[in-house]
C-alpha cells in the first residue's frame, strides 16, 4: 500500500516498552511491557517492510514512554536497565538492518536525544553497530549548531533554520560527510533510488489513490483477531459455550456501540479504535463489540442489553447482573498522544466483580 502510493518511508515500527497502562501513546507501540517480545516483533517488521521496498524508521529513540511534558522531561536511567529492558526492542531491529533511527523529543539523562551523544554515538551507532542514519522526530532537534557532530544525520522537518545555510557552513566536514553517507548508504541498501513510481511534488494522485483491497482488510482483520491474548478467565467464562452461555449478556459502555471519528481526517481525534495523533488511522469500517457481540447472540438464541454512562445506569446494570446470569463487557477508550490517562482503576463497589465480571471505567 506505502508502495502503491509513491511512498518509500514508513515511520515505523514504533518499539517502546510500555512501562504503564497510562501512557498516552501505548497504542502506538508493538513491544508492550515485553522486551523479548519486541524485539520478535521489531526484526520481523523491519525485514517484512524493507524487503518489499520500503524503508523502515524504528522510534522512538530514546526512552519515550510517556506523552506528559514529552517536550522536556528528562528520563533518568542507568546503563543495566537500558540494556536489559529497552534497548533490546532497537537492537532487533538494527540487527535486522533498519534503515533510520528516529530520536525524541524527550531529555536522556538531562540531554535532548537528538544531541546527545552518548545515545546516539557510544550506544547506537558505537555498541550497537547501527549503520543507518539518525532523523529527528518532528522539530525534536534543540537549536544546536553541533548537532550534526553529537550523532544527528537528519533534520525534520528542515524548515526550523537548525540547519540553514549559515549552519551548514559551520558544520565540520568530517561529520557533514558521514551523516550524508549513511542517508545515501540507506538509499542503496533498500534499493529506493530504482523504479520511482512518483517524484515530489508530482505525487499527489498516487497519495490520493485508493490501494486498499478486500484481501487487504481480510488480512488485517485475521491478524487482529488472532493476536488478541486472554491474560485471565476466571472460572473459565470464556468463550461463551452455547449450552451453558447465559440467556441475556449485559454490554456495560458507550465505547461498545461507538464506531469511532470515522470521517475526522485530523490527527488530534481518538477514537475507540485507533488513537490520536500522527499515528491516528481513519478506519473505512468498523464492527463495533455491540454489533458483533448482538449478531452472535442472535444467532445463538439469546439476547443483549446494552447499558451506556455512569451513575445510575451502572446501578441499574449492577441490579440486573445481581438478579440474572449475566455476563458484562466496558470497553475503555484510548487517549491522543499528548496525553497520558490520569486515572485507570475499578469502580468502588465491589459488587461490580460479581460472576467474573471486570467492570472498568477510565476518567480523563
Amino acid at each position: 500500500e506505502f508502495k502503491g502510493k509513491g511512498a518509500n518511508v514508513l515511520l515505523g515500527p514504533g518499539v517502546q516498552v510500555l512501562r504503564t497502562a497510562w501512557g498516552g501513546r501505548n497504542f502506538d507501540y508493538i513491544s508492550g511491557e515485553d522486551p523479548f517480545l519486541g524485539s520478535q516483533l521489531a526484526g520481523a517488521f523491519v525485514r517484512g517492510a524493507q524487503g518489499a521496498g520500503v524503508m523502515c524508521v524504528v522510534k522512538h529513540w530514546a526512552f519515550n514512554e510517556q506523552e506528559t511534558d514529552r517536550y522536556n522531561y528528562s528520563a533518568e536511567v542507568d546503563e543495566r536497565t537500558a540494556w536489559e529492558l529497552y534497548y533490546p526492542p532497537f537492537e532487533a531491529a538494527v540487527e535486522a538492518g533498519v534503515g533510520a533511527v528516529m530520536c525524541a523529543f524527550n531529555r536522556v539523562n538531562g540531554t535532548h536525544s537528538c544531541t546527545n551523544s552518548d545515545l546516539l554515538k557510544r550506544d547506537l551507532k558505537g555498541r550497537m553497530g547501527f549503520r543507518g542514519f539518525v532523523v529527528s522526530d518532528w522539530f525534536a532537534t534543540p537549536n544546536h549548531f553541533d548537532a550534526i557532530d553529537h550523532g544527528l544525520d537528519m533534520d525534520m522537518p528542515g524548515t526550523d533554520s537548525i540547519l540553514n545555510e549559515s549552519a551548514a557552513a559551520d558544520l565540520k566536514p568530517r561529520a557533514a560527510d558521514e551523516a550524508v553517507s549513511r542517508i545515501l548508504a540507506s538509499i542503496y541498501k533498500i534499493k529506493l533510488n530504482e523504479g520511482w513510481s512518483c517524484i515530489p511534488p508530482h505525487c499527489q494522485l498516487l497519495r490520493s489513490s485508493l490501494r486498499r483491497s478486500e484481501q487487504d482488510v481480510e488480512l488485517a482483520t485475521r491478524a487482529a483477531a488472532e493476536s488478541i491474548v486472554l491474560l485471565k478467565n476466571s472460572g473459565g467464562i470464556l468463550p461463551l459455550r452455547l449450552s451453558a452461555a447465559p440467556r441475556i449478556i449485559a454490554v456495560v459502555g458507550a465505547a461498545a456501540h461507538l464506531g469511532g471519528n470515522l470521517n475526522k481526517t485530523e490527527e488530534s481525534y481518538p477514537d475507540y479504535y485507533s488513537g490520536g495523533g500522527s499515528g491516528h488511522m481513519v478506519l473505512a469500517s468498523v464492527t463495533t463489540p455491540l454489533d458483533a457481540i448482538a449478531r452472535r447472540a442472535a444467532a445463538a438464541g439469546r439476547h443483549h442489553q446494552a447499558f451506556e454512562g455512569s451513575g445510575q445506569v451502572f446501578r441499574g446494570a449492577l441490579h440486573l447482573l445481581q438478579e440474572s446470569r449475566f455476563q458484562s463487557l466496558l470497553p475503555i477508550r484510548p487517549r491522543p498522544f499528548l496525553h497520558d490517562l490520569r486515572v485507570f482503576h475499578a469502580p468502588g463497589d465491589a459488587a461490580f466483580r460479581l460472576r467474573g465480571a471486570s467492570l472498568f471505567q477510565v476518567e480523563h
